[in-house]
């Protein structure tokens, strides 16, 4: 799920998974914690960033999340783009899969 990927207010839109059994379930679950993993290590530094993806792994609204920042809507959609242009690059760069 991309991070970008929102509904109103800034909440993650939530996509229901396809149908898994018992393996497919546990290899999701070990490529989603590498991934969160990957995540906290490019955003380790940019505490605003890690902030704003655990509200949205969170399910916080946009509201929510300006209001924990202390941040207006301006502020928020920049850190959202500096989010998402760092996993683009991470992307590029095979750090991220």
């Amino acid at each position: 799920m991309s991070l970008s990927a929102t509904g109103t207010e800034g909440a993650v839109l939530g996509l229901p998974a396809p149908e898994r059994n018992a393996e497919q379930s546990i290899i999701a679950a070990e490529e989603c914690a590498r991934r969160l993993t990957v995540l906290e290590a490019l955003f380790s530094e940019d505490q605003e960033a890690h902030m704003v993806i655990l509200g949205d792994l969170d399910e916080l609204g946009a509201a929510e999340i300006r209001e924990m920042l202390g941040c207006d809507e301006r502020e928020l959609a920049t850190i959202r783009r500096r989010i998402r242009r760092r996993i683009e690059k991470a992307i590029r760069l095979g750090q991220l899969a």
